[in-house]
């Protein structure tokens, strides 16, 4: 059953649930071949749906950014040591953008 969390941002958990989770290193041995990964597979629809989930995440779940992404993704966010949700996103986004 989905959680509130996964409904209210579901573009989001598609990319991080789909490309960057535990076994993101299938696309390659940086977090970016993930994120190109998406980007080959996912429609300009969906590349939008997922800036527009990063936005909306990013300003709903200021307060409590990095346990919001624990709970969307149950903790299994592929990301740099050290990497911060708030950084993590921006970082995303920015891929994204260029698509």
């Amino acid at each position: 059953m989905e959680s509130t969390i996964e409904r209210e941002f579901p573009a989001l958990l598609q990319i991080i649930g789909g490309y960057l989770n535990q076994d993101h290193t299938i696309y390659g041995p940086k977090l970016e071949d993930a994120v190109m990964a998406f980007i080959d597979d996912a429609s300009a629809d969906e590349i939008t749906a997922g800036r527009e989930d990063i936005a909306r995440f990013l300003r709903a779940k200021a307060g409590h950014l990095d346990a919001a992404l624990e709970e969307l993704t149950s903790g299994d966010w592929a990301r740099e040591p050290g990497t911060g949700a708030r950084e993590y996103l921006l970082w995303l986004d920015g891929l994204l953008a260029r698509a």
